[in-house]
């Protein structure tokens, strides 16, 4: 009786401890509404670009004929300038704290929002360009 117990409290305390680390797996902690409204966008933006590479893959294959070629191409243009303007008027809606928020995940990811190149600190120092040392 006694080791089903022991066996039973064991269980308990490694779900107990295992727990955080599970449920930041399954379920990442997400930002505010607005930041989680920003990723949905770029995700469907991205969507519309990979579709706009699979369409141009099947025109040079000689899947599709040009004018269908141009008409789908057009409406994905259509479809991500409307997601990018959407994006912008969120990014113009959001509160100081979010605008934060949004520079420090991107100061993580090693670069400034709006800047696809990571930044460089500034020391104020030349940089060393003599390699001989």
């Amino acid at each position: 009786m006694g080791i089903v117990i022991g066996i039973a409290l064991t269980i308990a305390v490694v779900v107990a401890i295992a727990w955080p680390f599970i449920k930041t797996r399954s379920d990442p902690k997400r930002g505010k509404g607005r930041l989680s409204d920003t990723a949905r966008l770029k995700l469907a933006r991205a969507d519309i670009y990979e579709q706009i590479g699979q369409l141009e893959t099947d025109r040079d294959a000689g899947i599709i004929g040009g004018d269908e070629y141009s008409a789908h191409l057009r409406e994905l243009r259509i479809s991500a300038a409307e997601l990018l303007r959407a994006q912008e008027r969120l990014a113009a809606e959001l509160t100081t704290e979010d605008q934060l928020e949004l520079e420090i995940e991107a100061a993580r990811r090693g670069s400034v929002p709006g800047s696809s190149a990571p930044v460089e600190p500034d020391d104020g120092q030349e940089p060393d360009t003599d390699r001989s040392k």
